[in-house]
């Protein structure tokens, strides 16, 4: 199983995230993310092969079995600005102890899953500046254009006429213009041809 294939199921990472509190059974976790029992199911036998989750024997008369994470492992997923970003501590003391193939191979894969966060924060880093340096570019548009809006004696209905020419919804904007500032739509039209507008 690949980094991106362990966190592709938002389920998986919630499981793993009540499992790193304490062993659960499979009726608790289906009812705690509310999901059937036979999807729980298909999510334990797939960390149960990366070794990650291990069946346990439960003395109970209802109950016979319960899962819980091989080792101390915590997992969070958010979701910001169409990135998954990753948060994950582990104990690698635990992992070191194993020598299995199995063992070895899912420690490389938090390692994996380590740096895949880490570039993840790293782009939405670069993100987060472009949109403040976009932000501070239309705000200096914006403050040109009240400069030129108050240097031609325009009128506040002329003013708001000309701002909403600006909308994707122009046509619509300018229906509700009409209605909230009591106006017919004749006016508005000839705001529209004084300045040259587009026409809705």
């Amino acid at each position: 199983m690949s980094p991106l294939s362990l966190l592709s199921s938002e389920v998986r990472v919630k499981l793993i995230q009540l499992l790193s509190k304490r062993p659960r059974t499979l009726a608790e976790l289906s009812d705690e993310l509310g999901v059937t029992v036979q999807a729980i199911m298909k999510h334990i036998a797939q960390l149960q092969k990366i070794g990650m989750v291990k069946e346990i024997e439960v003395e109970s008369l209802l109950v016979r079995k319960a899962y819980k994470l091989i080792v101390p492992i915590w997992i969070n997923f958010d979701k910001k600005e169409d990135l998954n970003l990753i948060q994950m501590a582990y104990s690698t003391k635990a992992y070191h102890q194993g020598e299995d193939d199995q063992r070895r191979e899912l420690y490389s894969l938090l390692l994996e899953l380590e740096d895949y966060s880490k570039m993840a924060l790293i782009k939405l880093s670069l993100l987060r500046k472009r949109q403040l340096r976009l932000l501070k570019e239309l705000c200096e548009i914006l403050g040109e254009e009240e400069s030129i809006l108050a240097s031609n004696n325009i009128s506040p209905l002329e003013e708001v006429v000309i701002k909403a020419s600006l909308e994707p919804n122009y046509k619509e904007e300018l229906i509700k213009i009409s209605k909230a500032f009591k106006v017919n739509f004749e006016k508005i039209m000839d705001i529209i041809n004084k300045y040259n507008l587009p026409r809705p």
